[in-house]
């Protein structure tokens, strides 16, 4: 139920909202995409991250998890956005222009998928 905290596939919804609009399912993989490159760049910083959670135990999960996701993107020979040649025509403030209601809208699908 949506006041529990267990976490469900609702196929329905996804199709509803997102799934059947060709342009918001490639602004999901963009941002997936653009998110995963953004980690591949921090990946020596947030291997050498000592997490604190207060918590000994979610702090070697979590450390255990960003090393399985770069074992992931290695293995899959996961190639980062070349942002010097995707944006190269642009100004920092029209690519903020551009980008920014993507993210919001991504941002406002994922907040809605239990409405």
């Amino acid at each position: 139920s949506p006041d529990s905290e267990e976490t469900y596939r609702n196929y329905t919804v996804f199709n509803t909202r997102i799934g059947q609009f060709k342009e918001r399912v490639e602004n999901l993989y963009f941002t997936y995409h653009f998110v995963l490159s953004a980690l591949t760049k921090l990946k020596g910083d947030l291997l050498g991250y000592e997490f604190s959670h207060q918590n000994k135990t979610e702090n070697a999960i979590t450390k255990n998890h960003m090393i399985h996701i770069f074992e992931k993107l290695s293995m899959n020979k996961f190639v980062p956005v070349n942002e010097g040649k995707l944006f190269s025509s642009v100004t920092v403030e029209e690519f903020l222009k551009a980008v920014q209601p993507v993210f919001y809208n991504v941002t406002q699908l994922a907040d809605c998928v239990t409405c």
